[in-house]
């Protein structure tokens, strides 16, 4: 007999950032989030960095906002940083590393590690004035990990005081999926239709911001990174989801949006200065990168206003004003670009050519794995979130794509799917290895012909 949910817990533990949303069976319209206090900007937020400390002797210390809280607060070399543990853990092989490395270069227990950062999230403060209701609890996993790291993060949450039947695990691009098929519907000749239909492929491409400040101590010069994922999963007749095919790329630098933005700054009113402020202002300096993720967020045809922070503005001032001027004019900025009243103001058209690497090898990348899989069929292309919210990448992928179904309609996509999988699950069928892109054409020209022994199942 099925089990009576007050409240479904989504857990998103992603590579760079982490995020809890709550569904409540007899309210299907909302997903509260609960929120964290971040130290770095003085901010509620609804999701935190996926970054924990151990002490020098191996003793977890902190997750999430209160880990950065105590690497702003002492030395650096008096904790053990890892901000990449989730790539390490989840996505470097089929088989679970025993342990992660610290960046310093120590290491520490993947198990511990995975099952303390479970016990903080659970722990939410916002999370436990629900405690008295049954819960479920629906971990995402990235999309390129397989029943092996299921298992071990099920283990890994039992270990952090879970039970059994509170935890389900379902890949990050099959939760997506889950929760488009449910909640989206898309509009043609002014009627709502269903694209989500069986046969149907349905692309999903993540594209997930890693800061360029690694341990939050420096500032990195290298450029940013964009994580991008993609998976091709299908529905089936009893409405399984099958994932058919996953990519990843992290090896070359698919965006430099952020270090084109900094690159800009620094131009006009001096490297020594901005570099100054980045170094001595560490909290101002992330206050801004807040700031540009968000103005990415925004309409691509309005004037971009940034307000500065204090510190960098008065830095500003302190250069002689035709000094500013002339770099503006030597970049052809003029009337473009301007400082004023603590604020920056950037014309469209120059914010839109932050983004032409990205928009360029991201559509490359998107364009290959729909000629390689051989899908000459329309399909629907999903755009999760983080830098997929940018209305111009979205805008590109469009004009790219103008045969298929686009949807970016939806926040936390992946989070809320996971909390709509633990009331409503469904069966989930992965493969057993995971295909590289020169594999990709043999696999989906195999899919048909394989037995029921070659799939594999979460649930």
């Amino acid at each position: 007999m099925a089990v009576q949910l007050d409240v479904v817990v989504g857990i998103q533990i992603g590579t760079h950032y982490n995020s809890l949303v709550c569904f409540f069976p007899y309210d299907e319209t909302r997903y509260p989030s609960p929120t964290w206090d971040d130290p770095s900007t003085g901010k509620v937020q609804s999701k935190q960095r996926t970054i924990a400390v151990y002490s020098h002797n191996k003793v977890f210390q902190a997750f999430g906002h209160e880990a950065v809280k105590q690497i702003q607060g002492q030395n650096n070399t008096n904790l053990l940083v890892l901000s990449n543990f989730v790539n390490d853990i989840f996505c470097s092989g089929i088989q679970v590393p025993k342990k992660v490395r610290a960046e310093n270069g120590v290491m520490v227990s993947s198990f511990d590690l995975t099952s303390s950062v479970i016990s903080c999230l659970i722990r939410n403060p916002n999370l436990r004035k629900i405690e008295p209701l049954k819960k479920r609890y629906v971990f995402t996993i990235p999309s390129r990990a397989c029943e092996k790291h299921a298992e071990f993060l099920e283990s890994a949450a039992k270990n952090a005081g879970l039970h059994k039947g509170q935890i389900l695990v379902i890949p990050k691009a099959a939760a997506i999926l889950h929760f488009c098929k449910h909640k989206h519907r898309a509009h043609a000749d002014g009627k709502e239709i269903d694209p989500f239909i069986i046969g149907k492929p349905n692309v999903v491409l993540e594209c997930e911001v890693e800061d360029n400040t690694k341990g939050f101590t420096v500032r990195d010069n290298s450029h940013t990174v964009y994580d991008v994922g993609i998976s091709i999963l299908m529905l089936q007749e009893d409405d399984a989801i099958e994932i058919i095919y996953n990519s990843f790329e992290n090896e070359i630098i698919l965006s430099k949006v952020q270090h084109n933005f900094e690159d800009l700054i620094s131009q006009i009113v001096g490297k020594s200065v901005f570099d100054d402020f980045c170094q001595r202002n560490i909290s101002d300096y992330h206050e801004l990168l807040h700031t540009l993720h968000d103005k990415i967020k925004g309409p691509s045809t309005e004037i971009i206003t940034f307000s500065l922070p204090a510190e960098l503005f008065a830095l500003i001032e302190e250069q002689p004003k035709e000094r500013i001027e002339k770099a503006i004019e030597k970049m052809n900025l003029v009337n473009k670009v301007y400082f004023f009243a603590g604020k920056c103001r950037i014309a469209p058209d120059v914010f839109q050519t932050l983004f032409m690497d990205t928009k360029k090898n991201v559509v490359q990348l998107l364009h290959k794995v729909l000629v390689d899989s051989g899908l000459k069929e329309k399909v629907n292309i999903i755009l999760p979130g983080e830098f997929s919210n940018s209305v111009i990448f979205q805008d590109t992928i469009r004009r790219e794509f103008p045969d298929d179904c686009i949807i970016t309609d939806e926040e936390e996509m992946a989070t809320k799917g996971a909390a709509l999988y633990g009331h409503r699950p469904v069966k989930l069928i992965l493969k057993e290895r995971l295909w590289n892109t020169a594999q990709v054409a043999v696999s989906v020209q195999r899919r048909k012909k394989r037995r029921r022994k070659h799939l594999c199942s979460v649930m």
